[in-house]
């Protein structure tokens, strides 16, 4: 993961910063020189990575507005598809999904299912046939430069809940969303502490 690696980064640089080690007098103020400038030169280039790192959005039970409203719109249009696609059994898919400003599907990923692998291909196929789906609009492209959100698919009528965490069956999606949001607050804390406010 890019925003990991960068925050490692930043932990390192921060650590290295602080710790300096003593040489003799005569060469210390040459040392330091010399590691400034590499440290500098490594700080700069984490701070251009992970500037241009794409702004994600994640979607939780507390969003509103545009976003919320953006992946509904995707519900809208997934949902006819999988009433029209012919599936005799039952089950359920939860997947995340990336979808980018321009519409474009980044990642597609299922997290947990019953099993059918039948059902995975269908939702998979279906949500794949949808792209590109319609791009930000110019209030969201100012906040993120992608979304991510959970759905979960049941076979019986193609129920497509509201985005909500805290309705996931899965226990280990939450997580690993709660995960990601964490470290990417810690991205940004980092980077406000080592680079400074972005241009």
């Amino acid at each position: 993961m890019n925003k990991l690696k960068n925050s490692l980064l930043f932990l390192t640089l921060s650590s290295v910063l602080a710790c300096i080690p003593a040489h003799t007098q005569e060469n210390k103020r040459d040392y330091k020189a010399e590691l400034n400038l590499e440290l500098d030169a490594k700080r700069k280039e984490v701070c251009e990575q992970t500037y241009l790192a794409p702004r994600t959005f994640y979607l939780t039970s507390r969003s509103s507005g545009v976003f919320n409203d953006y992946a509904r719109s995707f519900d809208r249009l997934l949902y006819p598809k999988l009433r029209k696609a012919s599936f005799a059994g039952s089950g359920y898919v939860t997947f995340a999904i990336t979808i980018a400003s321009t519409g474009a599907l980044k990642s597609f990923n299922i997290y947990s299912s019953n099993g059918s692998q039948e059902l995975n291909e269908l939702v998979k196929r279906s949500v794949e046939s949808g792209a590109p789906y319609t791009s930000f609009s110019s209030k969201m492209k100012a906040v993120a430069d992608e979304i991510f959100f959970v759905r979960t698919v049941t076979s019986k009528g193609f129920r497509i809940p509201a985005t909500s965490e805290s309705r996931l069956s899965d226990g280990e999606v939450r997580a690993s969303i709660e995960q990601v949001k964490e470290l990417t607050e810690l991205n940004n804390k980092l980077y406000r502490e080592v680079c400074g406010s972005p241009n």
